[in-house]
Order: structure tokens, then C-alpha cells, then sequence
């Protein structure tokens, strides 16, 4: 076991000791209470499924016995920690509601819903729901993911398409797998007002493991602050009176933590200070390298566009399941000057995407329809755990 993994702060002894106290209490003094359990992201939410599935049970449903797991005080908890069903991780009542619930819920790992080594312990005889964190195609699974692939009673994605990838590619039982689409998809459909009249451009590259060895040397971060500080960039944001919202995966805003581009019109932000959904909703165009949120914008029919510098690197560290410039999903690249080209391209077309075959490989469910992924969610737990 990783020693990263351990935690021997004082918060975290009472909490373990809580954990073996209550395991006695709850497997000998009662039965569970049926409580449904939700985390995300290790405690640390990021607006994901994990999030919109809790919010759909508590304003939708009205339901009473679901809690959410999260660390108190984490950037990406916004409105949570007022909800009474927010438990805080490592909390006495998060041990509590640990010990007496019959479903857990997460997007990432077990650690969503407790450290890894008590769940070992006392996570079974649950039914486990995973609300898959990045729609399937662009990155592999890793070891620790295809080692337990059928850990989960349900797997939830959100298309035919990714269900047979699940089952022929990462060896998923067929019987787990089930097209619900992603909680989250019922939000990008929300009125909000918007950010700016300005067009935005939002750049969201994703994490890198290989990124640790090389840091603000490695050939992907030069990469990143050419196209921010290049000066065809610069032209366009200004002939199209564009803002540029460069906006790195939660585990690399540290490597970006002191830059800034020198256009004004290149706003940089950290992770915590906005809201990625809500980013998706305002934006005209994404930039991305091999980031599921893409999935996400091609569901709002909005323009993708992939910048790719360091695909042999990743394609050999990570991997896809797909080929990016075989699948019509996006047109790639892999230098910033004909990024820009093509960003003037989509303008011209009034920032409206160039129609292709991706949409019909992407997704299972059509646009718009609000509240359905999760209501799919929902019904189907509620069938299957009388079986369990």
C-alpha cells in the first residue's frame, strides 16, 4: 500500500477509531438504516456526477437518507456544506453514515467514500454505484482501475458506444454496465445568466502523470505558454472581441499557480475559483487536449477543438481507446499557429460547430432532456437493490 495513501493526523486516528466502534454497533446492536451514501473526487468535490446525482435525490426526490461525503472547507464545495446531509470526511458522522449505509455512491475511487484501507475492511455486502467520472474513449484505465473493474454492482455511461468499450476494451461485465448518461448532463441545460457578453474561448487541457517529472520544463507547459503569450492569439481574441479562460485540470493548477499571459484578454484561473459547469455553459468554443469534458460540450453541440503537442508522449504514457483524427470529433493539432487558424475558422462560422459523425458515436441520449440521466439513475438503483 502507498504511504500516500495514510493518513495519521489526530482527525484521522479518531475517525479510524470511530470506524472500528461503530462496525461493532451497526453489525451487532442493529441493521444499517439504508442510507445512501455519495462522494466525489477523495472528498473533494468537483461539480461532477457525484455532485448533481446527491442535489437531484435532495431537491427532485426529497430524499431523506442520502448524504454526500466531503472535506470541510474544499474549494469545489460552493453550496454543500449548508445541506443537513453533508457529512464532512473523517467526521464522527461521516463514520456514522459510513457504517449505516446499504448503497455507496462515487465517481472516482472507494477513497470518495472513506480512506481506501477502511473500506478494504468494512465496504462490503453494499450495493456500489459508480458514477463514472470521464466518459470513456480518450484515456485508458489504469492498472488499479482494470484490477477492479467489476468492483462496482453498476457502472453507469452515457452511450451504447462507451458500454461496449467498457465491456470489450476494460472487461466489465456486460450485467453491470448500464447507459443512464451522466448525472451531470441534467445541468448544462440550466438557464444562468452569463459570465460576459464577450465570446469566451475556454481552455481545459487535463492532467498529465508525466508532468510531475518535468514540471514547468516539460515540453507540455512551454507548450501551454506559447499559445497563451503568442501573438496570433493575441489577434484573434481582439478582432473577434474574444476572452480566452485558460483553465488547467485541479492537478495541475500548482504548475501554473504564478503565470499569467501578457494579453489581458487571457484570464487564468485556479481550481476552485469558478465553476466548471458553469464555464461549459457560457463558453463558444472549447480548447482541449484529451479531456472528457469535451464529451460534455460536443452534448451542447458547441465546437471542439483538440491541441495536441505532446500526443506521442501521452499516447505512450496513457493511452486512448479511440483514434482523435479517425472519429470526427474534433479537428486536432498539434502547433498553436494553426489552432488559431482554425479558431478564426469557427468564427467565421459564427462560433457554431462544423456538424460531423461524432455526434451520433457520442451519446446514447439526446440533448435538453433535464432531469433525465439522473431520474435513470435513480429508478435503476431503486430496482436493483431490492434483488441485492
Amino acid at each position: 500500500m502507498h504511504k500516500k495513501l495514510l493518513d495519521f493526523t489526530p482527525r484521522a486516528i479518531i475517525f479510524r477509531l470511530w470506524c472500528h466502534v461503530l462496525f461493532f454497533i451497526t453489525r451487532f446492536g442493529r441493521s444499517r438504516d439504508g442510507i445512501w451514501l455519495i462522494g466525489e473526487n477523495r472528498g473533494d468535490p468537483l461539480g461532477d456526477n457525484g455532485v448533481w446525482f446527491y442535489s437531484y435525490c435532495r431537491k427532485i426526490v426529497g430524499a431523506e437518507n442520502v448524504y454526500f461525503v466531503m472535506k470541510k472547507g474544499s474549494a469545489g464545495a460552493n453550496k454543500l456544506e449548508f445541506d443537513d446531509n453533508v457529512v464532512f470526511y473523517g467526521s464522527i458522522a461521516h463514520a456514522k453514515a459510513f457504517h449505516s449505509s446499504s448503497v455507496f455512491f462515487y465517481t472516482h475511487t472507494f477513497r470518495d467514500l472513506a480512506p481506501i484501507e477502511l473500506f478494504s475492511f468494512y465496504g462490503g455486502g453494499r450495493y456500489k454505484v459508480f458514477l463514472h467520472h470521464g466518459v470513456l474513449g480518450f484515456k485508458r484505465f489504469n492498472e488499479k482501475y482494470i484490477k477492479n473493474r467489476n468492483e462496482m454492482d453498476l457502472f453507469t455511461v452515457g452511450s451504447e458506444f462507451e458500454r461496449r468499450l467498457a465491456i470489450e476494451e476494460v472487461g466489465v461485465d456486460s450485467t453491470r454496465v448500464r447507459v443512464t448518461g451522466y448525472a451531470r448532463y441534467d445541468n448544462l441545460f440550466d438557464g444562468a445568466s452569463s459570465y460576459n457578453p464577450k465570446k469566451i474561448i475556454s481552455y481545459m487541457p487535463t492532467h498529465r502523470n508525466y508532468l510531475e517529472w518535468g514540471g514547468r520544463k516539460s515540453e507540455f507547459f512551454i507548450s501551454v505558454e506559447e499559445f497563451l503569450d503568442s501573438k496570433e492569439l493575441t489577434r484573434f481574441l481582439k478582432k473577434w472581441d474574444c476572452e480566452l479562460y485558460f483553465i488547467p485540470h485541479k492537478e495541475m493548477s500548482p504548475y501554473f499557480s504564478h503565470f499569467s499571459a501578457s494579453s489581458k484578454r487571457v484570464v487564468c484561473f485556479s481550481y476552485g475559483d469558478i465553476s466548471v459547469s458553469d464555464v461549459l455553459k457560457h463558453s463558444d468554443v472549447l480548447i482541449t487536449d484529451y479531456s472528457s469534458v469535451s464529451w460534455d460540450f460536443r452534448y451542447l453541440n458547441k465546437p471542439v477543438l483538440f491541441y495536441q503537442s505532446d500526443a506521442e508522449l501521452y499516447d505512450e504514457d496513457r493511452g486512448a481507446y479511440i483514434d482523435f483524427r479517425c472519429n470526427d470529433l474534433g479537428a486536432v493539432f498539434d502547433n498553436y499557429k494553426d489552432l488559431v487558424l482554425e479558431l478564426d475558422r469557427v468564427a467565421c462560422n459564427d462560433f457554431c460547430a462544423f456538424q460531423g459523425a461524432a455526434a451520433g458515436l457520442s451519446f446514447g441520449f439526446s440533448g435538453g432532456a433535464s432531469g433525465s440521466c439522473c431520474e435513470r439513475i435513480y429508478q435503476i438503483v431503486l430496482a436493483e437493490i431490492e434483488h441485492f
